[in-house]
């Protein structure tokens, strides 16, 4: 997704750097080769550990993932015109969430941190691998049309020619 779609930075020290990295600007989006990404990631801890002011200690690890919004109202940056928007001051945006909608993903880490202890300290990662085990349980797949069905035949039976 880095590479395609790209990611916006206000941070005109850190976009140059990006760019003597190998990134591209596309329309004011970063786009961020894949090989970069992994560098990246390579080079990081093994475990960062963050204190908050109440001694309390989060430990971002392998299978432990912790998100924030970083205390900043999000944005938007409408496509056509490159602005950046205050999403929560949007008309839609008052219109739905004062409609009670909110959507809390089935996988999130929501409420209090003792709430969630009592609920067995589960990660993001352990909550979507159950999610995802419980759905592949009672999910039957749709049959392929006839035609796609064939293609697929075709194309194993020139790979097998061709490639074996």
């Amino acid at each position: 997704m880095l590479s395609d779609v790209g990611i916006r930075f206000e941070d005109d020290e850190l976009t140059g750097q990006l760019m003597d990295k190998g990134c591209t600007n596309n329309n004011g989006r970063l786009q961020i080769p894949s090989d970069l990404v992994d560098a990246a990631v390579a080079d990081l801890p093994a475990e960062i550990t963050f204190g908050g002011r109440n001694g309390q200690k989060l430990h971002i690890r392998d299978g432990n993932v912790a998100t924030h919004t970083g205390g900043s109202i999000p944005y938007l940056y409408d496509l056509e015109t490159s602005q950046k928007k205050d999403f929560f001051l949007q008309p839609h945006t008052l219109k739905h969430l004062r409609n009670g909608e909110l959507l809390e993903t089935q996988v999130g880490l929501y409420g209090l941190i003792n709430e969630w202890e009592e609920q067995g300290s589960k990660s993001m990662s352990e909550n979507a691998r159950e999610k995802a085990k419980s759905i592949l349980a009672v999910h039957e797949d749709e049959p392929l049309p006839a035609e796609v069905e064939r293609e697929f035949d075709r194309i194993i039976k020139s790979a097998k020619l061709n490639l074996m």
